[in-house]
C-alpha cells in the first residue's frame, strides 16, 4: 500500500524544468484542442453519491487530544492556511479517500509543506498530483470515461473562465466527482452535459460541463 509520508520531494533541476515545460505546453494545447471540439451530450450519467464529500474551509475541524475546534480553511499550511493557499490539499484528500487511502487533512497540510509542494506567493506546485503516480487527460473524454468508472478527476483551473467564482486572477484546484444532464431553456431545450463539481470554498455544486471544460488547464485522473 502507497504511503502518503513517501511521497516524493518537489525538486525540479534546471533541466528537468525545462523539459517540464515542454511537456507542460504540448498537453495543455492537446487537451485545449480537444474542448475545442466538444460535442454534447456525451452517454455519460455518474452521480457522486458515493463519493465521499470535499472538506470544505468553513467545516469544523476537531482536534479531541487538544480539546480545541476550528475550520479546516484556518488550519496551518506551510507559511499560511487551507483557505489561504491549499485548494489543492483538499482536492488531493478527497482523491486519496476515493482510493482507499483515508488521511487527516492538517497532517496532509503538514507533511505536502514540509516536502515543498507549497510555495509562497504562487500556492500548491500541480506536480503534487504528477507525483502521485496520476495521469494527465489529454482529451476531455478521458474524464467522462473516469466518471464512469467511478473515480474522479482533478482539475486546475483557471479563475476568469471558472463559474464557481468571480475571481479575475490566479487558478483554484477543484474536483470534478459525476457527470449528469440539464438543459438550457433559452436554447428550445437544448440538452448539455453537466459536472457535478466539487470546491472546497462552496461545496458540491453542478455546472455545465462546456463551462468547466473550457477553463481547465490541466485534469488528473484517479
Amino acid at each position: 500500500m502507497k504511503q502518503i509520508e513517501n511521497i516524493s520531494k518537489r525538486i525540479e533541476l534546471p533541466q528537468r524544468y525545462d523539459r517540464n515545460q515542454k511537456i507542460n505546453l504540448a498537453i495543455k494545447q492537446a487537451f485545449a484542442d480537444s474542448v475545442a471540439e466538444f460535442v454534447a451530450p456525451m452517454d455519460t450519467y455518474v452521480l457522486p453519491a458515493y463519493i465521499p464529500p470535499i472538506s470544505k474551509y468553513d467545516d469544523e475541524y476537531h482536534e479531541y487530544e487538544k480539546g480545541t475546534t476550528t475550520t479546516c480553511g484556518e488550519l496551518p499550511y506551510n507559511s499560511t492556511t487551507i483557505k489561504d493557499g491549499g485548494c489543492a490539499v483538499c482536492c488531493f484528500k478527497q482523491g486519496l479517500a476515493v482510493q482507499g487511502y483515508p488521511t487527516d487533512l492538517k497532517d496532509l497540510a503538514d507533511i505536502l509543506g514540509k516536502k515543498g509542494y507549497y510555495e509562497p506567493g504562487k500556492g500548491t506546485w500541480h506536480q503534487l498530483f504528477d507525483h502521485w503516480g496520476l495521469r494527465r487527460a489529454t482529451h476531455y473524454a478521458e474524464m467522462f470515461e473516469a466518471l464512469d468508472r467511478g473515480t474522479i478527476v482533478t482539475a486546475l483551473v483557471r479563475n476568469i473562465d471558472y463559474p464557481g467564482n468571480d475571481l479575475e486572477t490566479g487558478k483554484n484546484f477543484i474536483n470534478i466527482v459525476g457527470a449528469g444532464t440539464d438543459y438550457i431553456e433559452q436554447l428550445d431545450k437544448k440538452k448539455e452535459n453537466t459536472f457535478y463539481v466539487d470546491d472546497p470554498a462552496i461545496g458540491r455544486i453542478e455546472f455545465f460541463a462546456k463551462d468547466i471544460l473550457k477553463a481547465i488547464e490541466f485534469a488528473w485522473i484517479w
